[in-house]
């Protein structure tokens, strides 16, 4: 899907402030799926999250950008076994969170969407649409970049 000049603009205004943090740009040095890093691996997330809100005219988009840009703020290579949290999966939604508390105000939704983004594996699912828009741009984000990196493209 592709964002109109508004959907543009509101992510410009939303995400300058993250994008330029010397902390958030550490995530340009860590690979996260096939070569891309967090950092474009979130930002992607985010545009895919916008795109998808549309239908849901409720969602708060500024929180929605917001907390997909942050739901991988952990500073890590969690590929490379003396760097990676025991549990990873589980864990690196607290510790997105926690980054994200230290260098942003960060609203009640924007954290619940934040710790609840890894759905199934964390049991218990967002509370609002925005949360579950998240879960679903993340996976497919997910499975975009494996397939790139294995050398298959694909467009979802």
């Amino acid at each position: 899907m592709r964002l109109n000049r508004s959907e543009i603009d509101l992510f410009n205004k939303v995400s300058a402030n993250i994008l330029s943090n010397p902390e958030y740009l550490k995530l340009k040095n860590f690979r996260h799926h096939g070569k891309i890093s967090i950092y474009d691996h979130c930002i992607a997330v985010a545009l895919n999250a916008l795109a998808s809100s549309r239908s849901h005219p409720s969602v708060n988009k500024e929180s929605l950008i917001k907390a997909a840009l942050l739901h991988d703020f952990f500073l890590y290579d969690w590929h490379v076994i003396g760097q990676r949290k025991r549990l990873h999966g589980f864990r690196h939604p607290y510790i997105a969170l926690e980054n994200a508390r230290k260098q942003f105000e960060v609203t009640p939704e924007e954290e619940n969407i934040i710790l609840h983004h890894m759905w199934p594996l964390c049991i218990i699912p967002p509370k609002k649409i925005s949360g579950w828009i998240v879960i679903y741009c993340d996976k497919i984000v997910c499975l975009q970049e494996i397939f790139h990196y294995y050398g298959q493209i694909v467009e979802i």
